[in-house]
């Protein structure tokens, strides 16, 4: 059975442009704190590289694109490692147990 998805139409601000979006409802949220997390990396950057005559709007832009690109991606890749860790002490104290059970009855 399909579910239909409520959608909603919402306009979010970036570098003084209006971006109209037609997003999940449910999504509205975090596509409204995603805008806030590029205004506050872009903003970063053009503190951190203030000469404006050396650095495009557009480059605050794309370096902010990518950090949080870079950000994504290694949370996607801890979240992988920290599941996998998890798995693995599950097994080990698995292990632990049989080998205690071993020693005692041998």
């Amino acid at each position: 059975m399909s579910r239909t998805v409520d959608i909603q139409r919402i306009n979010v601000q970036v570098e003084g442009e209006t971006l109209q979006m037609r997003i999940p409802r449910a999504d509205e949220p975090l596509y409204r704190d995603a805008a806030t997390e590029l205004r506050l990396t872009v903003n970063a950057y053009k503190d951190k590289y203030p000469n404006s005559s050396e650095m495009p709007n557009s480059g605050y832009l794309m370096m902010a694109g990518l950090d949080l690109a870079y950000r994504a991606r290694l949370l996607s890749e801890q979240a992988d490692t920290r599941a996998f860790a998890s798995r693995l002490a599950a097994l080990n104290r698995e292990m632990e147990g049989f080998l205690s059970t071993i020693v005692t009855q041998g």
